[in-house]
């Protein structure tokens, strides 16, 4: 009982010290981006922290019309998540790409049946791994 007890404080210790380091890391990064932040106005503190995310919400804005539907395909959930927010007014539908593109799709490649069904009439095409290139384009039915 005593062996097991001491293989556990062992095991935690060991866990506590790892968890520690990591935890240290992060407070490092996260002190260097307060100090990096501090000054900026609120502008360049959103483009800092969500890249060209407000670029593509803005883009959206100016060439989408309100109540729209439009397809977002994106390699990452998360800004899939904040183009929503911030595009409330837009029906917004979600595909996710594990691969790197370089180029939106053609209409062809998607169901046109639920194209048509959803008013799918605009693609906004954000991937942030290898490239960023990121567009609003208006689909057109053919």
């Amino acid at each position: 009982m005593a062996k097991e007890r001491a293989l556990l404080f062992i095991f935690l210790g060991i866990f506590f010290v790892l968890a520690l380091r990591d935890l240290s890391v992060e407070a490092k990064r996260d002190l260097l981006l307060f100090k990096n932040l501090s000054g900026l106005d609120d502008g360049q503190k959103r483009t800092i922290l969500i890249g060209d995310l407000s670029d593509l919400v803005n883009k959206c804005r100016r060439e989408i019309p309100e109540g729209a539907s439009a397809l977002v395909i994106t390699d990452t959930p998360n800004d899939g998540l904040f183009l929503a927010y911030h595009l409330s007014p837009l029906r917004l539908y979600f595909e996710e790409i594990k691969d790197v593109r370089e180029e939106p799709p053609e209409i062809s490649e998607l169901d046109p049946a639920w194209v048509e069904k959803h008013n799918i009439g605009w693609v906004i095409f954000r991937f942030s791994r290898k490239t960023s290139k990121n567009t609003v384009e208006k689909m057109l039915l053919r």
